[in-house]
């Protein structure tokens, strides 16, 4: 009798292995899968955070870009004033030249082509005439002109007349164009 009870407690030993597989199998898998959809949110998560801190870093980049050249931008809005045609400075330094070139200027005049009664569109480029008359040595005057010429504000010359007097002094009569931008 001590085999058959050997071999039943053998045969009930196996079954009750097979049945502690069997529960740990179904209790495990579910925890398993979930083991693994956590694993992969959590790859996913750390991709996310890797391309955000990729997106960040060209950011800051772009804003140390940007810093950088506002500097540049503040004297391009000089050369090409926005919304205000800046009179005041550009006469200013309009003066300024002419004292350097030894140049006198007289009946300094700005005419807008504003009044005109057109509708002016965003962002377009205006035209602003500016006209005076120099006193001065013809060298000074180029001298003036050269200074002009290597401002910063966008100046074209659209018309000279030179007239002399007996004792040697030539006056310029001088039309100017600038612009700036509605």
């Amino acid at each position: 009798m001590a085999l058959p009870t050997l071999k039943s407690r053998t045969i009930l030993g196996i079954i009750l292995l097979i049945i502690l597989f069997g529960l740990g199998y179904f209790f495990t898998t579910p925890q398993w899968h979930k083991y693994q959809a956590a694993k992969a949110q959590l790859k996913m998560t750390e991709d996310q955070n890797a391309q955000l801190t990729q997106t960040l870093s060209h950011v800051q980049a772009f804003l140390d870009s940007f810093r950088s050249h506002q500097q540049e931008a503040a004297i391009a809005g000089l050369a090409l004033p926005v919304e205000d045609p800046d009179y005041a400075n550009f006469v200013s330094s309009i003066g300024d030249l002419s004292a350097a070139s030894g140049i006198a200027i007289e009946n300094l005049s700005v005419n807008s082509n504003l009044g005109t009664g057109e509708e002016l569109a965003t962002n377009s480029i205006q035209v602003q005439r500016i006209s005076f008359a120099a006193n001065g040595s013809y060298p000074s005057f180029k001298d003036f002109m050269l200074r002009l010429e290597n401002h910063l504000r966008l100046v074209d010359i659209e018309k000279i007349n030179l007239s002399s007097d007996d004792s040697g002094k030539a006056q310029f009569d001088v039309i100017l164009k600038t612009y700036y931008q509605k």
